[in-house]
């Protein structure tokens, strides 16, 4: 019925928010499967949401350490900048933005405060 975006630095107020729909089911879709950030970031809003799962400094250490951060981290290109990843890694807890995906009229991502 409603589709979210997260990442680790909304993944709190995502799972709040979750939580407060009470949907029947929640299915967590990363969106790069062999990508071990997104694996990592699903895997912690399973936790949050009382699955089983993994911690916030797991997912951020995956995240430091997946191999999509290491061209971050490399110094070789100069639109991928170690702060991009540290920022992809941090979080902005509880009252951070959740994302919501609009299909009508066009495919749209608006963002709204946690209540």
């Amino acid at each position: 019925r409603e589709v979210l975006v997260a990442g680790l630095v909304n993944a709190e107020a995502t799972a709040n928010y979750l939580r407060k729909q009470n949907p029947p089911t929640v299915v967590l879709v990363a969106s790069h499967p062999t990508g071990d950030e997104d694996v990592a970031c699903a895997e912690y809003i399973r936790h949050l949401l009382g699955g089983e799962g993994i911690t916030y400094q797991a997912a951020r250490d995956r995240t430091l350490n997946a191999r999509a951060a290491q061209k971050f981290f490399a110094g070789t290109h100069p639109r991928l900048r170690p702060q991009d990843i540290e920022a992809a890694a941090s979080s902005e807890g509880a009252n951070a933005l959740t994302m919501h995906v609009r299909f009508d009229p066009q495919p749209c991502i608006t963002a709204q405060q946690a209540p």
